[in-house]
This record gives C-alpha cells, structure tokens and sequence, in this order.
C-alpha cells in the first residue's frame, strides 16, 4: 500500500505536474483502494489456509486465483471510472483522476503480484498456526454458534386463508433453527 503511493507521489514529482488537494484527495483514495483489494487477497488467503490441507504455497496460489476476477473486474471499472473524469473531468478534476489512473493499475498489481508473495519470504512467513483460530476463539466460536440467534433475511411466507384472503406472516428471527423446524 505504501508502494503505491510513493508510486503515485513519485509520478507527480517527476512529470512535475501540479499537485494540489484534489491530487492528495486521489491519493488519499488510492490508499484506500489498494488497502481493500490486499484485505480481499488476505481475507481469502484466510479461509482457504483453514479449509484446505495443502502446502503453503499452494494456498496462496489458489486464493490469488480465486479473488483475481473480482480484483480484475472491480480495477476496470474504476479505472474507466477514472478515465472518464480525466477526459471529461475539466483541468480541475485532471490532477485527481491521473493520481487515481495510476493508483489503480499499480494498486491492482501490487494486490495480485505483491502481496501474497510477501507472504512467503523472511520475517512475514506465514504458516498454517498463524492463520487458525486460538483454542479460546474456537470455543467462544462453538458457544455463539449453538446458543445465539440466526438471523433471517425477512422473507415472506405467503399463502390463502380459509375465506380466500391472502395471509402473509414475516419471518425475521430464528432463535434455533432445529425448534422452528420442530414448530413448524
């Protein structure tokens, strides 16, 4: 994430560009773009580390795979986003929309070619043990699980009465569901 940003400054710098608060305002955005597609990365490299017996290396190839359609896709589109704005943005939007262009194509690859990789070299090494839950959280885990409530999405359960009207009951809280199922 910071890469990218020194990236974005960097160009700035160089080309000598203005850089003024709708500049620092696309950096600032560029951040926070590339700091939520590496949680995406990392967020699946999480799962799969829990739910797949493999090495490694295999985990974090499969899980930059998995995320890489949505990375690609979500990059794109604010990418022409971006483009847009630059060409019909006027002079007081340029600066903004060139910082985001840029942010955007290094952020997207440093999220897919970075990120993962760091995962697999010297101090940032990750392993399987780091990335399970400790034995408290599995038991707190358990005990919401089996007491606590499921929530629903609220859907209507609809059909006719006996004097031809439509009844219609909300189901929005389950406490378990094996006693709805029991009630039923």
């Amino acid at each position: 994430t910071m890469h990218d940003v020194l990236i974005c400054v960097g160009w700035f710098a160089l080309s000598g560009h203005e850089f003024d608060l709708n500049v620092l305002a696309g950096i600032l955005s560029v951040m926070g773009f590339s700091i939520n597609d590496t949680i995406v990365v990392f967020d699946r490299v999480r799962e799969n580390f829990r739910g797949m017996r493999a090495d490694p290396m295999t985990i974090l190839n499969k899980s930059v795979n998995q995320t890489l359609s949505r990375t690609v896709i979500t990059s794109f589109v604010a990418f022409l986003s971006m483009l847009s704005l630059y060409i019909y943005g006027g002079d007081s939007l340029r600066g903004m929309a060139e910082a985001m262009i840029i942010g955007i194509v290094i952020g997207t690859l440093s999220s897919i070619f970075v990120a993962c990789p760091l995962l697999t070299m010297g101090l940032l090494k990750v392993s399987k043990q780091d990335l399970l839950p400790k034995a408290r959280d599995e038991e707190a885990l358990a005990r919401h699980l089996d007491g606590g409530a499921q929530l629903g999405m609220g859907e209507a359960i609809g059909g006719e009465g006996e004097d031809g009207a439509e009844d219609i009951a909300e189901l929005v809280v389950v406490e378990r569901p094996d006693d709805a199922l029991r009630q039923g």
